[in-house]
Formats: structure tokens, C-alpha cells, sequence
């Protein structure tokens, strides 16, 4: 499905040309992300190097049971199919590349945490959700064993209305005084960004979404706290068994844009929240503005990886 995978496509004239980048960069140094989410699954083109299970509900305990397979998901009606938001994610950051098989990751060299903080059905509590950011930090979580290492890129595609929880500001903080960096979705309410956590928390990148014309798409939050803009509508990804789907929303560009965040990383660790964001500042491309989509922010517009790359100095 690399074909259809738009964000690598260099001639693509509103996206984000990483398939050049990706040859800018070795890849000698393997990095850790981690992806706060649920509906993760067992699937034919990438493995979780590890994960935990914070969401304690219908007799699944926390603990080491962060598969679909592997919880009891018999309380969501029949009629509703199980999530596999966090599936979805995982694989658009870390899919294996160059298998023959399903997709690529935008990383190549990566080991993907998952933290399952939501449901079978995809809901969460903020508790379990903070829980996941202090687990991925290396910081000690009631009901589940340490992380073996911590990561360096989280990936936070949920979020709820209202002013940033002092909380959730917390956990963030204490994961980017570690130096690990917080990419969060912009949210998919086709409103004010700025009224929506975690995008609105500090210490974060936040990610709205374009479609393949450059156009914001129709359901992406904008505002002043929005970073950059990736592909969201009509992401490709697969299904467990390897077939191909799509899937749309905030909650995709973001794990593509944390990607190439990663990918920068790999090459140049240490970066802080701060340096990151001033880079990226100079590394978007326009949004193509349309008088039936509003924008009210979209930070320095949709990524570019070369520019990216340009701005944190990797020839």
C-alpha cells in the first residue's frame, strides 16, 4: 500500500515529501515511542515492543493485557465493531517498511509502547489517560510494572472540551522535563483548538489536518495553539489481517507528524519541546484556504519533512 500512502510521495504537491527525507537519515540509533490509546491488536506488519493495560473495566485488570485478543471485550454490544483506534496509530508511526506487506511506517527504526488507556469501546477516563503519560515517562503506575525504558516521543490522538486540567498539565511537564516530547491532535470538532486539552495544554505539538488539495479538512479543529498540519482524511492504513482501509481525523495526522518528529530525533536526540517547535515553525508549507473551511490557526501550515530536516540542521 506504499502507493497509496500520499505522505511520502515527493511529487505530491501539498504533502509531505518524506520519502526524500527518509534518505537523509540514518537510522543507526533506534527510538522508543510510546502511543496513549486503545484497540491495539495483534497484526502481520509491525510488533508492540511493549505495553500495559491502565484501563481497568468489566473485570479486566491493569496489568501486562494491552491486546484486544487478550481482554475480555464482550461487554461492547455486537452490533458495535471493537475499536482499533490505537492499531490505526501504531501503525502509521512504526508499520513495518520494505516487507512487501501492508504499509510503512513514517519511522523505520522504532520500538512502539503502547499504552491502553481506553476501552474496548474506545473511551477514557483522564486518570488512566495521565496514568499512561507518567507510565511512558518511567514513573512508577499503581497496578502495572515499570516501563523497562522510558520513551522519547508520546503520542496523544483524544482529548476532551475545556481549559487544559491541571493534571494533565502535570503529567506533561513532568514528561518533558525528561526531555520527552508530547505530540497531541488537534481534535476533530471543526472548532476553536484552542478550547480543546491536550492541545491547549503547554509543553505540547499539536497537529490539525489538511486533505490532499491543502485544504484544512472539514472536520479539524484551528487555532493559535496548533503547531503544524498533516494529512488526515483518507489516511491509508490495514486491518489486522493485512487488509487495506482508510481511516480519518486528527487522531491520524497527528501519529504522522509524531513520526517525523521521531525521525528527527533518531538523528539528533536531545531536542526539547521548545527547539522542536521553532523548527517547525520554519518548516510548513501553506494551507490552500478556501472560503467554506475557517481557519483559525494553523500554525506554520502542512509539514514538510525536507524543511524539517533543513531546520534541524541534518545535510
Amino acid at each position: 500500500l506504499y502507493a497509496d500512502q500520499e505522505w511520502f510521495d515527493p511529487t505530491q504537491e501539498h504533502g509531505l515529501r518524506l520519502e526524500p527525507a527518509l534518505d537523509r537519515l540514518s537510522f543507526d540509533r533506534t527510538i522508543r515511542v510510546g502511543v496513549i490509546d486503545g484497540g491495539f491488536t495483534a497484526s502481520v506488519d509491525m510488533q508492540y515492543t511493549e505495553g500495559v493495560n491502565l484501563r481497568s473495566v468489566n473485570g479486566n485488570p491493569r496489568g501486562p493485557n494491552f491486546l484486544n485478543e487478550d481482554i475480555d471485550c464482550s461487554y461492547v454490544p455486537p452490533e458495535f465493531e471493537l475499536s482499533l483506534h490505537g492499531h490505526h496509530v501504531a501503525h502509521l508511526i512504526a508499520a513495518n517498511p520494505n516487507n512487501a506487506l501492508g504499509m510503512s511506517g513514517t519511522t523505520p527504526n522504532v520500538e512502539l509502547v503502547a499504552a491502553r488507556s481506553m476501552n474496548c469501546g474506545n473511551n477514557g477516563l483522564s486518570p488512566d489517560i495521565i496514568d499512561g503519560i507518567y507510565w511512558l515517562s518511567g514513573e512508577p503506575v499503581d497496578g502495572v510494572d515499570p516501563i523497562s525504558e522510558p520513551v522519547e516521543v508520546i503520542n496523544m490522538s483524544l482529548g476532551g472540551e475545556g481549559a487544559c486540567p491541571a493534571a494533565y498539565q502535570a503529567a506533561i511537564n513532568s514528561a518533558t522535563s525528561k526531555g520527552i516530547i508530547v505530540v497531541v491532535a488537534a481534535g476533530n470538532e471543526r472548532d476553536n483548538a484552542d478550547n480543546y486539552y491536550p492541545n491547549n495544554c503547554d509543553n505540547v505539538i499539536a497537529v490539525a489536518a489538511h486533505d490532499t488539495r491543502g485544504i484544512l479538512s472539514n472536520f479539524t479543529n484551528t487555532g493559535t495553539t496548533v503547531d503544524t498540519v498533516a494529512q488526515g482524511p483518507l489516511v491509508t492504513s490495514i486491518t489486522p489481517e493485512g487488509n487495506p482501509t482508510t481511516v480519518g481525523g486528527t487522531s491520524f495526522s497527528t501519529p504522522i507528524a509524531a513520526g517525523v518528529i521521531a525521525n528527527v530525533l533518531s538523528e539528533r536526540p536531545g531536542l526539547s519541546t521548545a527547539q522542536l517547535k521553532a523548527m517547525i515553525a520554519e518548516s510548513g508549507n501553506p494551507v490552500v484556504e478556501a472560503s467554506f473551511r475557517p481557519n483559525l490557526g494553523a500554525g506554520s501550515g502542512i509539514l514538510d519533512a525536507m524543511k524539517f530536516l533543513d531546520a534541524a540542521g541534518i545535510p
